[in-house]
């Protein structure tokens, strides 16, 4: 069988030198989107208006937003992600022209009033909807 051992050393060896390949592809890639990702921030930073920077941190937050909720929704979490994208982005948004508009401290109590509206807006049962699960609900059902 030492035919056999030298085939099997051979994949192994062929498998090996395989998975290093993948594994430089994988770090040229990722250093080249984050030198990219570090140009432009400090792009922004240092020779745009600051309206620019704003619209980029709000770019960031909108896809690191977008990653963390498809994680979530792989763990078997359903959430709606289009709408809490957007709403983290338009809060970022508001924190952003309030700094814009107003430079200085960000009163916090203005964005607690804002997502406690939208809290709201999101649990807010229709007209004639009834609090309770369908356990309840099948429990009033009986006679």
């Amino acid at each position: 069988m030492p035919a056999l051992e030298t085939i099997v050393s051979a994949q192994d060896a062929t498998l090996q030198t395989a998975a290093a390949t993948s594994r430089m592809r994988n770090l040229i890639r990722r250093l080249g989107s984050s030198s990219l990702l570090i140009g432009l921030t400090l792009g922004t930073i240092f020779w745009f208006p600051l309206w620019v920077y704003a619209v980029v941190v709000c770019g960031f937050v909108g896809i690191a937003l977008y990653e963390f909720f498809t994680m979530v929704r792989h763990r078997g979490i359903l959430v709606h992600r289009p709408l809490s994208v957007g709403l983290g982005v338009v809060f970022a948004s508001l924190v952003a022209w309030r700094a814009l508009i107003e430079p200085g401290f960000v009163h916090f109590a203005d964005h607690v009033g804002f997502a406690r509206l939208a809290a709201q807006a999101l649990t807010s049962r229709p007209a004639g909807a009834r609090r309770g699960n369908a356990a309840a609900a099948a429990r009033r059902r009986r006679p």
